[in-house]
């Protein structure tokens, strides 16, 4: 909603005077612009530095288990009409 009306009172403002608000415009867009930037050197700036290697202790922990082969879900396959035997 604050967009539309934004814009609607950009329109507007055209309407009234062209050159003064192409003037306002590009000045607030740069300004926004520069803002913009400082903010993103900031954070780049206060972002925690990524650690590369291996984690101390790595070696000392008890090794991952092997995963299982995922068990068999569904009907059996082969011939369905084998005969019982009775032992």
């Amino acid at each position: 909603m604050r967009k539309w009306i934004a814009g609607k009172l950009f329109d507007l403002a055209l309407a009234v005077d062209f050159d003064a608000t192409e003037v306002n415009a590009r000045t607030l867009t740069t300004v926004w612009d520069i803002i913009r930037r400082l903010h993103k050197r900031e954070a780049e700036d206060d972002a925690p530095k990524r650690k590369v290697g291996r984690p101390k202790g790595a070696k000392d922990r008890v090794a991952r288990k092997v995963s299982t082969p995922p068990k068999k879900i569904g009907r059996p396959l082969g011939s369905k009409n084998k005969p019982k035997v009775v032992a």
